[in-house]
């Protein structure tokens, strides 16, 4: 099976512990998928940086998000995606274009995060990417549990993110894997939720940033938004 061909929903599946066959504890999640999905849109050449605002640039009809599509269809390598077929682009571009004011990217970041999880999840399933397993504990609380259909194809992903952030000129890596290192990094996902790991890799994550776009500085200052509205509830 190919992988998804959007960010956001490979970064969901980067969020995918392969050991313990769960979801990672990701509680920033949502967050970097908003994050993820403003990436692609901006590297798409829809949306553009003004003064630290996201400004909405207006599409050519090929380029327009929908919400439909093939499934598994893989992008292009070596080619600018383009966010057709992705249930949180057309989301965001939708909320970006209705605002009546251009707001920063951290605000986009934060905006509807709670919703982006299931959004991306549902879409996933309706690929049968994932499967998903709904049920109730003690018959009245929902709960749901994902699995990957194809872990060969999770494990590529995970390798290709591992490439870039070890080897070659971060100026000529894959903006795909450059963008999805520097979303899990910042979004403290997986192993990159290790304080130790990001550090190691500090100067690494510094040159692949860039590549992704604003949209990751945004992600890391509204976790640290968040983590201090943790410490503080939790010292009050």
């Amino acid at each position: 099976m190919q992988p998804p061909p959007s960010l956001p929903a490979q970064l969901y599946l980067l969020a995918y512990d392969l050991e313990r066959n769960r979801m990672y504890r990701s509680p920033y999640l949502g967050r970097a998928l908003r994050a993820a999905a403003a990436t692609e849109l901006y590297q798409a050449g829809l949306l553009t940086d003004e003064n630290g605002r996201v400004k909405p640039v207006a599409p050519r009809a090929e380029h327009r998000p929908h919400a439909e599509g093939r499934p598994g269809q893989p992008a292009a390598p070596g080619r600018r995606r383009t966010p057709t077929a992705d249930e949180l682009c057309a989301q965001l571009i939708g909320e970006v274009g209705a605002s009546s004011r251009h707001r920063s990217w951290k605000h986009w970041v934060k905006k509807n995060q709670r919703t982006a999880g299931r959004v991306v999840r549902d879409q996933l399933e309706a690929g049968r990417w994932i499967r998903v397993e709904r049920r109730r504990i003690l018959g009245m609380i929902p709960a749901t549990s994902v699995t990957v259909r194809d872990r060969a194809m999770v494990r590529r992903l995970h390798r290709e993110v591992e490439q870039v952030l070890h080897g070659g000129p971060a100026g000529r890596a894959d903006p795909g894997p450059a963008s999805l290192a520097a979303l899990l990094a910042a979004g403290q996902i997986g192993a990159m939720k290790s304080g130790r790991a990001r550090r190691a890799l500090k100067g690494r994550l510094a040159l692949l940033e860039p590549v992704a776009g604003p949209a990751v500085p945004a992600l890391r200052a509204a976790v640290r938004e968040a983590q201090a509205a943790e410490s503080a509830g939790a010292a009050g």
